[in-house]
């Protein structure tokens, strides 16, 4: 005979992995220990309280491994409700000499909010230095075309400010017209251009223009990360000789020095495109406010993207296996159990059907 318990376990943020024991209890009898086998057969997602299917990208894998007693797996689902998958992995292992088993899980990630300028909408007024940009789901981002010289603490002065009060009162604006479009975010026009000299000097170029900076301030909230991407249109980027560079505003009022972005710095993005990341999108949300200076060169940025990492519960998740015990003349006996991982007592569950022949 074999006995399993079920048993349960607490996950959070601040618990990583989770664990869960139980009972394993085997009973082979006169005929002896032959072996042991157990199947994944269903996983079941609380979504506080409301059911809940399995997302279309959906998957599992469960395997034992060379010691025999122990399995690991993996679910893709999506665990916190953003609409995308996440995956989460976790390890069975039984102790036959103690009778106990331990299901040990990984934490599922953050959910993650992503805002775009390519869904924004401009605010009424200018062309002017100081643009206002709505984004979907309401919040705004400030644009202020700013000389590239002027000081970090005047412009951190005016974070998270209106667009009306910046233009009041902020001393550090450039006379260029701040343009904000998928057509290209820029000063004076849809391109962001910097000196033919090397670094930010603020020299005025051969077309009459100084090297362009622009502050993007996402209004009253802060981000984890911001990916600025350029397109091919104007050549791309090519460090060197060109010379992008940004200035982290912090959250909690420090100021990140001039960082030039590299060659390394650069990912693949559809259509040509290559983009680069300031933060981490899954890091504590610390940035209020970037700055962008184009030293040297030209470039296109049509689009801006922020990431708000966000905490959060993780759902509840029960995992439902069966145990089969074989015995030396070939008996076998089985027993069902079920882990619960949960922060409270479960709720209206939605079950996603694994094929067990498939898993072992």
């Amino acid at each position: 005979m074999v006995a399993v318990g079920d048993a349960s376990g607490t996950y959070s943020e601040s618990e990583d992995p989770a664990k869960a024991t139980g009972t394993f209890v085997d009973g082979p009898g006169a005929d002896g220990f032959a072996d042991l086998a157990i199947t994944f057969d269903s996983y079941e997602i609380d979504d506080n309280g409301l059911i809940q299917t399995s997302s279309p990208g959906a998957s599992v894998t469960f395997m034992e491994s060379v010691t025999d007693t122990t399995w690991t797996g993996t679910i893709t689902d999506d665990f916190n409700g953003d609409g995308e998958s996440e995956t989460v992995e976790f390890t069975l292992d039984v102790d036959l000499d103690n009778d106990t088993y331990m299901v040990t899980l990984d934490t599922p990630p953050a959910q993650k909010i992503e805002l775009s300028t390519a869904d924004g909408s401009l605010d009424a007024g200018g062309p002017d230095p100081v643009r206002t940009l709505t984004l979907l789901d309401s919040s705004q981002v400030v644009f202020s075309a700013v000389d590239p010289t002027a000081s970090p603490g005047d412009i951190s002065l005016f974070l998270n400010q209106s667009e009306a009060n910046i233009e009041a009162g902020a001393t550090y604006l450039s006379d260029d017209e701040m343009n904000v479009s998928t057509a290209g975010i820029g000063n004076g026009n849809n391109n962001f251009n910097g000196n033919a000299d090397s670094g930010i000097d603020g020299n005025v170029t051969q077309g009459g223009k100084v090297d362009e900076s622009f502050v993007v301030d996402p209004t009253g909230f802060n981000v984890s990360s911001v990916k600025v991407f350029i397109d091919n249109s104007v050549g791309g980027y090519d460090n060197p000789p060109e010379e992008l560079y940004y200035r982290v505003y912090y959250a909690d009022g420090t100021v990140g020095a001039e960082t030039l972005v590299t060659e390394g710095d650069l990912a693949a993005e559809a259509g040509g495109q290559v983009s680069f990341t300031i933060g981490d999108p899954e890091g504590p949300n610390d940035i209020d406010a970037v700055q962008l200076f184009m030293g040297s060169g030209t470039i296109k940025i049509p689009v801006i993207e922020f990431t708000t990492s966000e905490q959060f519960d993780p759902d509840s998740l029960e995992l439902n296996f069966t145990a089969t015990l074989e015995e030396g003349d070939q008996d076998t006996a089985t027993d069902t159990f079920s882990v619960d991982f949960d922060e409270a007592a479960a709720m209206e569950m939605s079950t996603s059907s694994v094929d067990s022949d498939a898993l072992l």
